[in-house]
């Protein structure tokens, strides 16, 4: 079950993309792990645009999510995929630049 923290929705296993992905807005998935230093340095970051755009975030992480992780082909973390109201992928970025 998807739970919100900070305007943040955290993805579990359990979770699909078909009831999780929001059809209406644009939407940015966040790829992370417990374990990563520079995740941890940028979540601030990822708190505050959740707050100040009209954005969905998707906190997903890598261990236990690992068949989206697949589907994305996500090698490394953070990673950040944006996509737009149709759910086409716009982006990619991965590291935790914050000026990128």
């Amino acid at each position: 079950m998807v739970k919100k923290i900070n305007n943040i929705s955290v993805i579990d296993e359990n979770d699909t993309l078909d009831t999780i992905i929001p059809d209406s807005k644009c939407f940015v998935m966040y790829f992370t792990a417990s374990w990563c230093g520079p995740c941890k340095l940028i979540y601030p970051h990822v708190e505050y645009l959740s707050n100040t755009n009209n954005l969905d975030f998707l906190k997903i992480d890598i261990d236990e999510c690992e068949e989206i992780t697949h589907l994305y082909n996500i090698r490394s973390v953070p990673t950040f995929l944006f996509f737009k109201q149709n759910k086409e992928l716009v982006s990619k970025c991965e590291g935790a630049n914050v000026k990128k």
